[in-house]
């Protein structure tokens, strides 16, 4: 079966005025890879859906709608220090969520397993009723509740790899016993969420695993826990569909963050996905997220995408070392209530 790839000309054309990270220039460089080393089972695909109100409703609220809508008459909008929007940023947003919906439809609909919605902006830090971090509306947490309501899923997860906490996807789901909600990501940083105390709360008690790693974390680190906490909740679980908020900047090249994990831990950490997707059935959906160095994430990208039929060996080594037994002690302190670990 085929691996979907969304893209739409439009995401380009959400841009500050200003200097910013987060410009048009990250797809192309993803899309310059792709069309230079396309995998033989990649599928290149229009997005056309725009998300309605009703369906951004599932999610957010009016007033951050009415809010993020507003911007479509100004040629600039500062919408906190580090989000903007242009006159074509809504219109973009507004498709960028709805290649969400359309990509939950084709999954449903048994049209397709594997997805990749390279869009922007991204969405992992808009919260119900703010945008922020660089995001408007919230993608894969769209996508998620859109699984839920309009397909009747049971059961959702998100997977967030992003090096920045997802704190708008937490928030949104924080208590809700549906989704599971993972995420490592370097700890303190922004957006200053994501410790291990932050676990759920009533009936989602235990639905949100946190992992936050020390800068200077690398592939060592993030394949361990990976083996140890997110895998063995996940099985434990048996989501109907995994959600990935596939953030690249955790490269050890990426100018905004302090992790260290090289091409060859980004493409063993999609090996373990596709793993896990095929020994339980389970559809994947990607959504781009961050990742600021282009070189890395377009490389990044395409191994997601490439894992589906790579036949490079998955690397089972375990590393040992005394941080790693730490992260795991603390995750099993924190999780045993819950996950067996």
């Amino acid at each position: 079966m085929p691996f979907w790839v969304f893209e739409n000309p439009l995401f380009q054309k959400h841009r500050s005025p200003m200097p910013h990270p987060e410009i048009p220039e990250r797809l192309a460089a993803i899309e310059e890879e792709l069309s230079a080393h396309p995998p033989p089972h990649m599928k290149i695909k229009k997005s056309k859906r725009k998300a309605s109100n009703d369906e951004l409703c599932l999610v957010h609220t009016e007033r951050l709608i009415e809010q993020i809508a507003g911007t479509a008459e100004k040629p600039f909008t500062q919408l906190d220090p580090d989000t903007y929007a242009c006159s074509d940023s809504y219109q973009a947003a507004r498709v960028a969520a709805g290649t969400l919906l359309e990509s939950v439809d084709r999954v449903c609909r048994k049209k397709i397993d594997r997805v990749f919605a390279l869009v922007r902006p991204p969405g992992h830090h808009a919260e119900r009723d703010r945008a922020m971090g660089f995001c408007l509306f919230n993608n894969v947490a769209l996508g998620a509740a859109y699984a839920l309501s309009r397909h009747k899923k049971k059961r959702v997860a998100i997977f967030d790899f992003d090096v920045h906490h997802g704190n708008g996807t937490q928030h949104i789901f924080y208590d809700r016993p549906d989704v599971l909600y993972l995420s490592h990501h370097q700890y303190p940083f922004y957006p200053g969420t994501g410790n291990w105390s932050e676990i759920g709360e009533g009936n989602g008690k235990g639905m949100t695993v946190n992992c936050p790693l020390p800068a200077g974390c690398g592939d060592g680190e993030v394949l361990y826990m990976f083996d140890h906490l997110f895998e063995p909740v996940l099985r434990q679980y048996g989501p109907d569909i995994l959600f990935l908020s596939a953030g690249f900047d955790a490269h050890e090249r990426d100018p905004l963050a302090q992790l260290n994990v090289t091409d060859r831990g980004f493409l063993q950490l999609f090996l373990r996905l596709e793993k896990f997707a095929r020994d339980t059935e389970t559809p994947l959906i990607y959504t781009l997220e961050g990742g600021y160095d282009f070189q890395a994430l377009a490389r990044g990208a395409s191994a997601a995408i490439g894992a589906l039929e790579s036949k490079i060996p998955l690397d089972s080594e375990r590393c040992s070392t005394p941080l790693c037994l730490d992260l795991l002690r603390q995750a099993r302190s924190t999780f045993s209530p819950f996950w067996e670990l």
